[in-house]
């Protein structure tokens, strides 16, 4: 895990050389962040979710 997390911050913080590279890691993030985003609604929606009968 501790190798993961330094790739990837190798990866982030590298400085990009031109505009596709960085428009591309920012597109993975978003794609990331919506991911995690629906991982948390359907968590809260399972757990609060009240059924009418």
């Amino acid at each position: 895990m501790e190798r993961f997390l330094h790739t990837t911050k190798q990866l982030i913080y590298k400085k990009q050389h031109d505009i596709l590279s960085s428009a591309l890691i920012l597109s993975i993030m978003i794609i990331i962040s919506r991911i995690f985003g629906l991982v948390r609604y359907r968590t809260f929606a399972t757990f609060f979710y009240q059924r009418r009968t």
